[in-house]
């Protein structure tokens, strides 16, 4: 019984590191370590990629597709974001966005988890063909070349997650620009790694670049979507209360 209630307290710890904006933990290791799972999970896929590409651009974090997926995975709704495919609406900067999704009982999500059911979609995948034998639009949007910015976001819904389960569950949510999956073309380019960014730092087979992997705040931007219950706001309040009732039992 005590292992697996500290069990449940550690995935509750994983969701509440998630939970506040990035701004408000940006400055907190604990947070820090998440945002690196998620780019060096991301970077190490999109280097191991085979065939091999010439073109994969190193990914790297930003503020405003996280600003995105925060505020929509609080909507508590098992569908993508219908402003990422609409001009300027999901993104300052980006003019469309990119969109993974991963919703779970609240005891069974991890990071790696959900980066890993991603992934693992590359075994429908058929690069020389360009079609997939099931889902696969999760994959090849985590290994786009052409995608080098990414923003995440967890949010616990207590309620129930529509499209999906009445049960509390908790939806994650990853934004790309700019967005991959256009039905046209391939993933990448087959290559000798970087080939096709020689004046690029080749790292670890992705092409990098320091000026766009700086990463921006967008302090006077935020995406408006309506709250799934106002008794979600105080996320980490919430949590918090949570653990705190549940060792005390």
């Amino acid at each position: 019984m005590a292992m697996v209630r500290w069990l449940f307290l550690g995935v509750l710890l994983e969701l509440l590191t998630l939970f506040s904006s990035p701004g408000d933990l940006s400055r907190i290791s604990i947070y820090n370590m998440k945002i690196n799972e998620i780019l060096d999970t991301h970077n190490r896929y999109r280097s191991d990629v085979q065939p091999r590409a010439s073109d994969m651009l190193f990914l790297s974090w930003d503020d405003g597709l996280a600003k995105t997926a925060r505020a929509w995975s609080r909507i508590c709704k098992f569908s993508h974001n219908p402003d990422m495919s609409k001009f300027g609406k999901g993104h300052p900067e980006f003019d469309f966005i990119g969109e993974n999704m991963y919703v779970s009982p609240v005891d069974a999500f991890t990071v790696r988890n959900s980066l890993n059911v991603w992934h693992q979609e590359m075994n429908n995948f058929n690069y020389h063909t360009n079609k997939c034998d099931g889902s696969c639009d999760n994959y090849t949007q985590m290994i786009w070349a052409s995608s080098y910015k990414i923003g995440c976001a967890l949010h616990f819904c207590g309620r129930g997650i529509q499209d999906f389960n009445r049960n509390p569950g908790t939806i994650f949510i990853c934004n790309y620009g700019p967005p991959g999956n256009d039905r046209i073309s391939k993933p990448y380019n087959i290559g000798v790694p970087c080939f096709g960014c020689p004046e690029e730092t080749c790292t670890n087979r992705l092409c990098s670049k320091a000026k766009r992997e700086f990463i921006k705040r967008y302090h006077k931007w935020s995406p408006k979507y309506s709250l799934a219950s106002i008794f979600f706001c105080n996320q980490p309040l919430l949590l918090t209360s949570i653990i705190a009732a549940y060792i005390l039992q």
